[in-house]
């Protein structure tokens, strides 16, 4: 029977074979001088090759700045996002980095300003309310981050994008056309 042999204390593969057994049982115990350690080895191969995590964590780091871009407007932890995509908080930190050369939370920051630098282009909100609109909770972190990653403050910003311009020129034959009074030149 093939099996150990509690006596000797290795592996026992003489089965009735005679003499041509022992070679056999020399070359059986050195290959396989661990029985721990040949399972060990098999098992840790077939998960690391099993999961898609280890060996590609693209899809769900994709999944998590697709939910940054989605949600940059409400309240989101790290906890939550990694719970979202099935990876741990950690791992997902070193492999969102690794991808996109930047954190999750830099990732976000970066959106919502984005996302406050349209708005102050293109509505007359006010900053508080651009503020609480791209999920900043206090104007205060929002016109520090805003300063930082722009260069100047919000309200900077909304001025040098609607630059005042020259009244128009209106010709004095439309004036009077038209009622209007003459306008002095600047």
């Amino acid at each position: 029977m093939y099996g150990f042999d509690e006596n000797a204390g290795d592996i026992n593969l003489n089965r009735g074979v005679g003499v041509y057994a022992y070679p056999f049982r020399l070359l059986f115990n050195a290959l396989c001088i661990s029985w721990e350690n040949a399972i060990v080895t098999v098992v840790t191969a077939f998960c690391w090759k099993k999961s898609s995590v280890r060996s590609n964590p693209h899809k769900e780091v994709r999944l998590a700045r697709l939910l940054l871009d989605r949600r940059y407007d409400a309240p989101i932890t790290i906890e939550d996002l990694s719970r979202e995509v099935s990876l741990s908080p950690y791992y997902l930190i070193r492999a969102f980095r690794h991808i996109y050369k930047q954190t999750p939370h830099q990732y976000l920051v970066g959106r919502r300003i984005a996302q406050a630098k349209e708005l102050l282009r293109n509505s007359d909100l006010s900053i508080t309310e651009i503020c609480m609109e791209v999920g900043f909770e206090s104007l205060g972190s929002f016109s520090t981050l805003f300063r930082k990653v722009a260069g100047i403050s919000p309200s900077a910003y909304r001025m040098s994008c609607h630059p005042t311009l020259p009244p128009t020129y209106i010709p004095f034959c439309v004036c009077l056309l038209n009622g209007i009074e003459d306008q002095p030149d600047p």
